[in-house]
């Protein structure tokens, strides 16, 4: 099979490209004489979960995709830990302290991944693709607009507003997309 190419799939490549530059140059741990930050560390994970996503697309869209095993669906579901990154994001930088249940945030991402997985194993005819694609796209807005809330209440920084609304327009994106997709237009 021969893998298609267009301007927009190199746009994508480049995306990716930049992506995991920044991941390494995010994850990179600072001199000795500074502490590491935990807001660093979780835009780099963010970033990474991007970048993954990203590198996925570009195999479906090229039609290489067929080529890698199912076990690299779970990118579909990297959506599911967008939300809560930025929102730990968020949280450390009014708090300077992570909340106190973190890995209740996550909890969807691998109860998802449980089901995925095991549901086949159960019923063999299982096919939920709805499921799976319109839960992250629900999960990521709900996270956006709680965000958004959080800092229009307690006044965060130009940056912090700026990554809030980027994540925002990306959750709405994501939204539209999907029922696009769904009412087949």
């Amino acid at each position: 099979m021969e893998a298609k190419l267009d301007i927009w799939i190199i746009l994508f490549i480049a995306a990716a490209a930049q992506g995991v530059f920044l991941t390494m140059m995010l994850f990179i741990k600072p001199s000795k004489r500074q502490r590491p930050n935990p807001r660093q560390y979780l835009l780099a994970a963010l970033m990474l979960a991007f970048t993954v996503t990203i590198a996925y697309y570009i195999t479906y869209w090229t039609g290489t995709n067929s080529q890698l095993s199912n076990d690299f669906q779970i990118v579909f579901r990297l959506t599911l830990i967008f939300g809560p990154l930025v929102y730990l994001y968020v949280y450390y930088t009014f708090n300077n302290r992570f909340p106190k249940y973190t890995w209740l945030h996550f909890l969807p991402f691998f109860l998802v991944n449980i089901l995925f997985y095991s549901a086949p194993l159960i019923w063999p005819k299982f096919t939920a693709y709805g499921l799976f694609n319109s839960l992250p796209s629900l999960h990521v807005l709900a996270y956006a607009i709680f965000c958004l809330w959080l800092v229009r209440k307690k006044g965060g920084s130009r940056w912090l507003s700026n990554i809030v609304f980027s994540f925002t327009g990306y959750s709405l994106s994501l939204l539209t997309y999907y029922v696009l997709v769904w009412t087949n237009v």
